[in-house]
């Protein structure tokens, strides 16, 4: 078994500056999981952009109209804009019981559980839905939020 060198914290922060993020936003489990991409991509001799989070995200947030208010939609934009997302809003006809955030690439879960951390000041029950392998999937980088009817 070859042995691995541990990266310098500021090797790793500045790679993970250059991909959009900020450690200490980043919880333990997250940076851990980021850890050991890098260190997986260090081991090839390169870090492929396919394995890490993706830097550019598009939410789409989803609401029944009349329902939720525009203050709570408005809040939830704002947040999905400070993780670096473009943001588009979409009324639908039926929405979940709870509040979700969905990621369709296992790329995005880190930026998905972020944006839900975000969120939990505004929107109670909230939970973080994997839905990687649905099919037809959003382009990576989609992470769709669905507010409950109130």
């Amino acid at each position: 078994m070859q042995s691995q060198r541990i990266p310098a914290p500021s090797e790793f922060e500045q790679f993970l500056a250059a991909l959009g993020y900020d450690m200490s936003a980043l919880s333990d489990d997250d940076r851990s999981a980021l850890l050991g991409q890098f260190l997986a991509g260090k081991s090839h001799g390169a870090v492929f952009a396919d394995e890490l989070p993706s830097p550019d995200a598009h939410v789409v947030i989803h609401y029944t109209e009349g329902s939720t208010s525009g203050e709570m939609v408005n809040h939830v934009a704002d947040e999905a804009a400070r993780v670096g997302a473009s943001v588009q809003t979409r009324v639908v006809e039926a929405a979940p019981t709870a509040a979700e955030v969905r990621f369709f690439h296992s790329e995005d879960a880190v930026r998905a559980r972020e944006l839900a951390g975000g969120l939990h000041d505004t929107v109670r029950r909230i939970a973080v839905r994997n839905f990687v392998g649905h099919q037809p999937s959003p382009p990576a980088g989609t992470i769709e939020i669905w507010l409950p009817r109130r």
